[in-house]
């Protein structure tokens, strides 16, 4: 089985020391930018952590990111958008979920209202601690 991850799940299988299921897995460029942007709100909102730990943490993603194969999501594609409309999810989530039904991949997303949008979609979609049981 092959799995696509959200930045949700990348960011969670971080903290966990649980990148070894991210291994030969796949994301979708996007991931990149929100995991950028969750590490922002760690130092900048939040003031979690220093510009330093930041720095630190955004080099160890580049790392992960740099195990995993990452899909290319070149223009805008109407797909996603009209699976973003009847499904009630941004954009961004409808392009996880389009990948993964194109792709015929899980999705691992640690998103409870994207879990539950795309339970009825056909699209295969977990979670870490689903996963983390089922590659037991």
């Amino acid at each position: 089985m092959s799995y696509l991850f959200d930045s949700s799940s990348i960011f969670i299988a971080f903290k966990r020391d649980k990148e070894d299921l991210l291994l030969d897995n796949y994301t979708i460029n996007l991931a990149i930018f929100e995991l950028g942007n969750i590490i922002w709100k760690e130092a900048y909102v939040f003031r979690s952590m220093t510009i330093k730990d930041a720095v630190e943490i955004l080099d160890m993603f580049s790392e992960i990111l740099s195990t995993m194969k990452i899909i290319e999501i070149r223009s805008l594609k109407r797909e996603i958008l009209n699976l973003a409309v009847e499904m009630g999810v941004s954009y961004y989530d409808a392009a996880y979920a389009y990948v993964a039904k194109d792709k015929n991949l899980i999705l691992v997303t640690e998103d409870k209202r994207l879990r539950n949008a795309l339970s009825e979609s056909g699209i295969k979609v977990i979670n870490l601690d689903q996963l983390n049981k089922a590659v037991r």
